[in-house]
């Protein structure tokens, strides 16, 4: 991975601003696993682009071409607003000429790939021209928000899926189990308080 600079370029139409968000956070907020993190060059985590900028023709060109050679995978949130922009469509049609037509991961929030009905079409026409290449994408609406999530985790770091969810099941547990200690150990504190002033209370009243 050390060849690339980033390790996703995140393409979105701005209507789905707060999914681009949303996913870059959680991406580079995700503890990579310790033996993935070791082969990984600077902190381990996750080195993730996301355009921020509405850019067209020459400038798109310019500015984005290099950032899109330098990230290992595309993620596109697709949506029928995404479907719609023709930059999302740009930045598809870059990132296969240089090469990642098998490293595009659909990230679908709303609508449905190859639709029949144009109003709910979420991909691109670059994405639905992939002459039969296969897309390892994500579907919040059939697998949930954070399933989907973990889905992209588990193509970008190659890593089994259900080891992933696995993994976020017991991170959940443990957190259960503090949270239930922590709750336990208030309840103590105050009742150990309670009593003391109830004592207190007596022997002035004495």
């Amino acid at each position: 991975m050390s060849e690339y600079a980033f390790d996703a370029f995140i393409s979105y139409s701005h209507r789905d601003m707060k999914w681009g968000r949303w996913l870059q956070k959680r991406l580079e907020g995700f503890a990579v696993p310790r033996e993935k993190a070791q082969e990984r060059p600077g902190t381990g985590s996750l080195r993730i682009f996301r355009d921020q900028t509405d850019l067209a023709g020459a400038e798109l060109q310019a500015s984005l071409e290099r950032e899109l050679a330098n990230s290992r995978y595309l993620i596109v949130i697709c949506s029928p607003a995404s479907a719609a922009s023709r930059w999302v469509n740009e930045e598809i049609r870059a990132f296969r000429a240089l090469g990642g037509q098998n490293r595009i991961i659909p990230f679908i929030v709303s609508g449905e790939p190859h639709s029949d009905r144009p109003e709910l079409e979420c991909y691109p026409p670059a994405l639905r021209d992939t002459e039969g290449d296969e897309l390892l994408g994500a579907n919040i609406q059939e697998i949930g928000r954070g399933k989907a999530f973990l889905k992209v985790v588990s193509v970008l770091l190659d890593i089994r899926l259900n080891r992933l969810i696995d993994r976020e099941k017991q991170r959940r547990r443990r957190m259960g189990l503090t949270a239930g200690a922590l709750v336990l150990a208030t309840a103590l504190v105050t009742r150990g308080l309670l009593w003391r002033n109830a004592v207190i209370s007596r022997k002035s009243k004495e």
